[in-house]
């Protein structure tokens, strides 16, 4: 992800600027505030865009604990995202 140069991360992963724009760095309320989630740190993680927006058009919202479980067996099976970063 990154924070403020989507030019320079999209060079350094040769990636078009484009897709460096979905893997920019949002914040997320692992809670949501419509179901009674607040700001505070506790319930905010950092989430690509492209994360962020996708987990918000599930038809029904994963707890926390369910949410977690699903990042790490995705990522354990390296399909997390289809976006494979060279230079890393």
């Amino acid at each position: 992800m990154w924070r403020n140069d989507p030019a320079a991360f999209a060079k350094t992963h040769t990636l078009s600027l484009a897709l460096a724009r979905r893997l920019q760095a949002t914040a997320e309320h692992l809670t949501p505030r419509c179901k009674g989630g607040d700001d505070g740190g506790a319930n905010i993680v950092a989430a690509c865009l492209y994360c962020n927006t996708q987990r918000h058009r599930a038809r029904t919202t994963l707890r926390p604990d369910e949410y977690l479980r699903k990042v790490r067996k995705r990522v354990a099976s390296n399909r997390w995202h289809s976006v494979r970063l060279e230079g890393s």
